[in-house]
């Protein structure tokens, strides 16, 4: 995971992290590796690394993805079977457990999203380890903060039904 930059360790700000994924929920979800590429394209995301182009090769997989937001923060995008399922940002990581500001910057940013959007759908965690969840269309907005070992921010981006599809098959895949 990406340090914090030297000097600014809670930047991007909520409210710019926000705007952002109202950007990314602004376009149509990508279906297909060439939509992806064009939305992240249209959205300033690069991907260093990409896919293979057989959809049956690609069966998933987890990359890195360069966002374009103030401060640099560590963020991953995934695949199921060529369509893009998720979009991971790692925000405010601390080397320590239960860091407050961590705690502080979750609730701004349950905040800063249901002002954006609407309350979340649905909560749940402890107070020390909170989670909160949004539909929003066809996506889901998952916000968790975690503790230990390290804090930091964990806030997903998701294709409801494809998630659902992609879990299915994982758990399929694990079956004895």
């Amino acid at each position: 995971m990406t340090a914090p930059t030297q000097g600014m360790p809670y930047s991007p700000a909520p409210v710019e992290v926000v705007a952002f994924i109202g950007r990314i929920l602004g376009h149509e979800w990508p279906h297909s590796e060439a939509e992806r590429v064009r939305v992240f394209e249209a959205l300033g995301m690069h991907s260093p690394q990409r896919p293979t182009e057989d959809a049956e090769e690609n069966i998933g997989g987890i990359w890195v993805l360069k966002v374009p937001l103030w401060a640099e923060v560590d963020a991953r995008w995934s695949s199921f079977r060529g369509s893009l399922v998720l979009i991971t940002l790692f925000l405010y990581p601390q080397p320590s457990e239960q860091h407050p500001q961590v705690l502080e910057k979750f609730a701004e940013l349950r905040t800063e999203l249901s002002t954006y959007f609407s309350p979340p759908t649905e909560t749940w965690g402890t107070e020390a380890m909170p989670a909160a969840r949004w539909t929003i269309g066809t996506c889901g907005v998952e916000l968790y903060c975690f503790n230990k070992p390290n804090s930091v921010l964990l806030l997903c981006i998701e294709d409801l039904q494809l998630a659902r599809v992609a879990e299915a098959a994982a758990v399929a895949d694990s079956a004895p």
